[in-house]
This record gives C-alpha cells, structure tokens and sequence, in this order.
C-alpha cells in the first residue's frame, strides 16, 4: 500500500470539522494524537482566524524578529502573541 500524503492544514480542518459536528475535544485528542492543549489551540485559531489560522505560527525565535528595523510590535510584546493579533487585525478589517 503506498503512502497517502498529509498536510497539516488537512489534518487541522478534520478535527475543526468534527469540532463543530459536536464530537468531544477528549476524543478527537486521542484519535489525532495531539495534546489537548494543542487541540484547543488549533479550535481558537480557527475561532479566530477562519481557514488562515489553521496554517501556524512562524517558528522565528524573539530575538531574530526583533532584529528587523521596520518590525512595528512594541518590544513589550511577546512574538509568539504578535501572530494571533496580526491575523485578528486582518480579520476585523474584512469584517468578520
């Protein structure tokens, strides 16, 4: 039997899917082999961002992303926040 191909972004939109379809967090959990903090993370990034929050953050450590001169985000803020506010932003100037 060949391999199938998966992508994150697939496998992501089934446990939303089956989210909102009323399955329980626990299970899916365990059916998708994630922690259920990771799978309550996922659901809020959706929640949040629609279909673009189910592609993840950037993995950029803090230090290298404020190494750029026009990086707009105070340093009071932590990055691993700044991609969630950024695609809130970009969420509420669509208007949804």
């Amino acid at each position: 039997m060949p391999w199938q191909e998966c992508y994150k972004i697939d496998e992501r939109l089934r446990f939303v899917a089956r989210l909102l379809d009323g399955e329980k967090m626990a299970v899916l959990c365990r059916e998708f082999d994630v922690w259920r903090k990771t799978g309550y993370k996922i659901f809020a990034r959706y929640k949040d961002c629609g279909l673009e929050g189910l592609t993840g953050e950037p993995r950029r450590s803090a230090r290298r992303s404020r190494a750029c001169k026009d990086h707009k985000v105070s340093s009071r803020d932590a990055p691993k926040h700044m991609w969630r506010r950024d695609c809130r932003a970009r969420a509420e100037s669509r208007g949804g």
